[in-house]
């Protein structure tokens, strides 16, 4: 029989676990950290809002930092590891006194039409949404490794089309952001490689409202279904 004590301490561990695995609120922080998914939110454009975008991203990647290693599996985690190692790196470069004045740049051309871009993301996020239950396991990072390919080949006609002179910045900061991990799931499916071609439009379609608004947790949960 258990004590009730022993009960208790044990409810409250669970209880202390469940708050630290707010799946919810990870999606928040990298929506957040991402910015682009949701036309409410703006990148920073003058230097006040810079600082306090830099503070902000610090506590962003700790939030999804703390997640990946105690709430998901181990390859799930490896795989958020390696992203927000991109990320963070990526964030203290641009925060740097060097590179802000690029990231303000970076903001204003995203600003300027925001629901094209959030459509942009959104589509990558339904798609990875959809991939996790595509019947063929061995094909479900190949199709995610395409789709964001395509992702920022859009991102990047849009970029070339409204602020062609922000081209270099926008692609280091995708780059920065998702090139390790690019490296670690996607082989030979690279954006330079004609695989994609014969796949590609076998990407299930997500008919239904986004469950997570960023794509983080859609990725974390089409590598654990591997």
């Amino acid at each position: 029989m258990i004590k009730i004590p022993l009960l208790l301490m044990m409810m409250l561990s669970l209880s202390s676990v469940i708050a630290e695995c707010d799946i919810k609120k990870v999606d928040k922080c990298m929506l957040e950290m991402a910015i682009i998914g949701d036309t409410e939110l703006r990148f920073p454009t003058n230097q006040t809002a810079m600082n306090d975008r830099c503070k902000q991203m610090r506590r962003l990647e700790y939030c999804v930092k703390d997640y990946s290693k105690k709430c998901l599996t181990k390859r799930a985690g490896q795989t958020t590891s390696v992203l927000m190692y991109g990320m963070t790196k990526t964030n203290k470069a641009f925060c740097s006194k060097k590179r802000q004045q690029s990231y303000l740049r970076i903001g204003r051309c995203v600003n300027s039409d925001p629901q094209i871009f959030s459509t942009i993301m959104n589509r990558l996020t339904k798609s990875f949404h959809a991939i996790k239950s595509y019947p063929k396991e061995s094909m479900r990072i190949p199709l995610v490794c395409c789709n964001y390919h395509r992702f920022k080949e859009s991102i990047m006609k849009h970029v070339e089309k409204i602020c062609p002179n922000e081209y270099d910045d926008v692609e280091t900061l995708l780059d920065g952001y998702v090139n390790d991990v690019v490296n670690l799931i996607c082989g030979d499916y690279t954006a330079d490689s004609d695989k994609c071609d014969s796949i590609i439009a076998d990407t299930p379609e997500w008919k239904q409202s986004l469950i997570y608004k960023s794509f983080v947790i859609p990725l974390a949960q089409v590598v654990d279904s591997i």
